[in-house]
């Protein structure tokens, strides 16, 4: 007998609540009831690949041969860069079934595997494309097919590789059916079926959930159930849910399931009150399951709190891009601005980074860069991280997310924490803000209208590459980008997806209407859903954009203020009406200050620090120093008063200048020169001086025992293919040990002491 705590928000009135008064969240158990199968993977067949035989293995491209171990690398055989995909057969040593393909492979820069039943031109069943970046350690990695395989041999296909990369070791695995479900004694994980992720565990005939709830007339309890792979052919699975109240006939639902997830609900027995009931959920027809914790919904509101909070952030998006923005550069934005103007707006706002997982996390738990130990986007924010999804999780509020881009969905990004479902692209690394606002439509049509609810909204349009938009593009340029006579563009300006493109201008112009183009999506998903303007509303970005500043263009991780300034407003129940802030500010401050807004009296909850509607913030009196760390912990920065200290961290820096030494600083003074084009570090020792000491003591003060990096996605479908949208594959995305020295000794540091 098995028995696991499964902890989900419903209502209890509180003994001296009044009826039909306020409500408090409480936890209900459910018991996984019934013998759990054995989940241990069986391998099939493991191929030795330790010396020049190469375990029989042959290749499409050129020889394979065995490599010795040298440095750092352990020995195996070599799969060499080349233009097109290399092709790697493994023979069949028996017709043993298998599921799941093992790899153990190294390499110092990026790659993409594919595994297949057969040649890429004639592939009877493949795996899902996965990815990697730098796994110079071995790495194990699964590849695993939609169904199970009995082929004479599997053709392992290695595409985009950077370098050289080792092959160690191979194996063909069968997995039983209770290791392609999460085992329900475990967590929730979070399970991808199309585009939407949802926490759920996994179910088996004669393995069921059950557990007391306490049920009120008018409410519903809801899960979602799906199916991780296709049913066999012929074969049928369905979930049922059964309500059971004392003296009174037991309700059941049983809902088929077919492809996606399907939503299955049941009211309490009618005239049982309030009162105790058992709750059930079983799985039908002999197929593993999946399902979500139940949510009951129906539940009387709080009045006092926001029906809807929203918070929407605008992928790569400056500050100076939006018509509310005091240094406006000509986008249009009137949707963002009407709803600004009825709202506080922060006219000196950064973000924690300039590169988006980690925004994201500073984001969500309110804390710096430096204390989430997040620093790249293919390392996930550890599920110790109290984020502010969960906080109005909490609090009664149902929690759903739709973002344009994969590598936030929640296995990836670590960023689903308390939320029931994240919409995310599928099959694709980003989608058009469309799909994304559409996916947002229909998570509001399912849900009921007297439900508290928090939705973010994540919009990657604004983010390179830039496309025309018929209507809106024009607005900005008028002229032939493509025309001959042009002189040729500057090298460094040119755009990687658009090489005809002959006139920087209208790349900015581009960049205008991406702008223009979000904006109309939000204006037209408020339209469509009138809830979301009457709620609270933070908009901000998770970073800015280079656009020629120090010769870089359309990239974001130089750690230089056009890439750190971003666009923030509040608007809603709360926030003061028509105020204009010039106090700078963090946005990493939204968790605590949303959190204040729509529950109040709940105290701060894990978020410290400033609220952005603190009286010294908004009078502008506050003067604190405001600390950055960039992509990769290459670079970290300090913004006090007028001036922006840069320091290098480490000497080679992805998306920086090149030829920074490390621990070489950059002085600039913002109120002379905005865009950062003038060093003054010499003109200006002392003041130099001063902002090192605080900046070095910050950065040194980081304990990485507390971290909240979860490190580098792992298992069959958690890869990062971060790298096609532009990053680096060559870094690391945690910081590891310290980020610098106090008391280092290298030349340039005791010259600035």
């Amino acid at each position: 007998m098995l028995a696991v705590a499964l902890s989900i928000a419903t209502a209890c009135a509180p003994e001296d609540a009044p009826q039909g008064g306020p409500r408090r969240s409480a936890a209900v158990e459910l018991e996984a009831i019934g013998e759990w199968p054995d989940s241990t993977p069986v391998v099939v067949q493991r191929l030795e690949l330790n010396g020049p035989e190469l375990g029989g293995l042959s290749s499409s491209g050129a020889p394979l041969r065995w490599v010795e171990a040298e440095g750092n690398q352990l020995a195996g055989v070599l799969i060499p860069v080349g233009r097109k995909p290399f092709g790697v057969t493994i023979p069949r040593s028996d017709d043993a079934p298998f599921d799941t393909v093992r790899l153990v492979v190294s390499s110092e820069g990026y790659m993409r595997l594919l595994a297949a039943t057969g040649w890429e031109t004639s592939a009877q069943r493949s795996s899902e494309s996965m990815e990697r970046q730098a796994p110079i350690e071995p790495e194990l990695i699964e590849m695993s097919f939609i169904d199970v395989s009995d082929s004479k041999e599997v053709t392992l296909f290695f595409e985009r590789l950077t370098h050289d990369m080792r092959l160690h070791e191979v194996q063909l695995v069968r997995r039983p059916v209770a290791a392609t479900v999460p085992d329900p004694t475990g967590p929730a994980e979070y399970i991808v079926i199309g585009d939407e992720s949802r926490p759920a565990r996994g179910l088996l005939p004669g393995v069921r959930l059950e557990g007391p709830v306490l049920a009120e007339e008018g409410t519903r309890f809801v899960v979602y159930a799906g199916l991780t792979s296709p049913a066999p052919e012929g074969s049928k699975s369905s979930v049922a849910l059964t309500l059971e109240a004392t003296g009174r006939p037991p309700t059941r639902t049983v809902v088929p399931l077919g492809v996606g997830w399907s939503k299955v609900e049941i009211a309490p027995p009618e005239g049982s009150g309030q009162g105790d009931c058992l709750l059930r959920i079983e799985s039908e027809g002999g197929h593993p399951v999946v399902v979500t914790p139940p949510v009951q919904v129906g539940l009387e509101r709080r009045e006092e709190r926001p029906e809807t909070v929203l918070l929407i952030t605008s992928d790569t998006h400056r500050a100076d891009f939006v018509g509310f923005s005091k240094e406006n550069r000509g986008a249009l934005t009137p949707m963002l601005d009407s709803l600004a103007a009825r709202g506080t707006i922060f006219h000196d706002a950064i973000s924690s980074t300039s590169i988006t997982n980690p925004s994201h996390a500073s984001i969500f738990t309110g804390l710096s860069v430096r204390d989430t130990g997040v620093v790249g986007n293919v390392a996930t924010l550890s599920d110790r991280a109290e984020t502010l999804a969960e906080s109005f999780r909490a609090a009664g509020y149902r929690t759903v997310a739709a973002v344009s881009a994969r590598h936030l969905m929640p296995w990836r990004s670590g960023l689903g924490q308390g939320f029931e479902v994240v919409n995310a692209p599928g099959g694709r690394m980003t989608r058009d803000g469309q799909l994304t606002t559409d996916a947002a439509r229909g998570m509001f049509q399912e849900l009921g209208e007297n439900e508290h609810v928090f939705i973010w909204l994540h919009l990657f349009d604004v983010h390179a590459p830039y496309q025309p938009h018929d209507g809106i593009t024009e607005r900005y340029y008028t002229g032939d980008p493509f025309a001959e006579k042009l002189a040729a563009i500057d090298p460094r300006a040119q755009a990687k997806w658009d090489k005809r493109i002959r006139d920087a201008e209208y790349l900015i112009a581009l960049y205008k209407g991406e702008v223009s183009y979000m904006d109309s999506l939000v204006g037209d998903l408020l339209a469509d859903v009138p809830r979301l303007g009457r709620g609270l509303i933070a908009f901000t970005a998770d970073h800015g954009e280079a656009l020629g500043e120090l010769g870089l263009y359309w990239k974001h991780t130089g750690l230089y203020p056009n890439t750190l300034r971003v666009p923030l407003f509040l608007v809603g129940p709360g926030v003061p009406v028509g105020q204009s802030v010039s106090n700078p500010v963090q946005n990493a401050a939204i968790a605590r200050t949303l959190h204040g807004l729509a529950l109040a009296g709940e105290g701060d909850g894990p978020f410290i620090g400033r609220s952005l509607l603190d009286e010294d913030i908004l009078e502008g009196t506050l003067e604190e120093p405001r600390y950055v760390v960039g992509a990769n912990a290459l670079s970290a920065g300090a913004f006090a008063g007028h001036w922006y200290l840069l320091l290098h961290l480490r000497k080679k820096g992805w998306g920086n200048p090149p030829g920074q030494p490390e621990h070489s600083l950059e002085l600039y003074d913002l109120d002379a020169d905005p865009d950062c084009l003038v060093n003054v570090a010499a003109e200006h020792p002392e003041v130099l001086r001063g902002l090192r000491r605080g900046l070095v003591c910050w950065l040194a003060s980081a304990d990485p025992s507390t971290s909240l990096a979860g490190g580098a996605p792992t298992g069959a479908a958690a890869t990062a293919d971060v790298a096609a949208l532009g990053y680096a594959t060559g870094e690391s995305s945690t910081i590891g040990d310290r980020l610098i020295d106090p008391d280092c000794n290298c030349p340039r540091c005791v010259s600035y002491r």
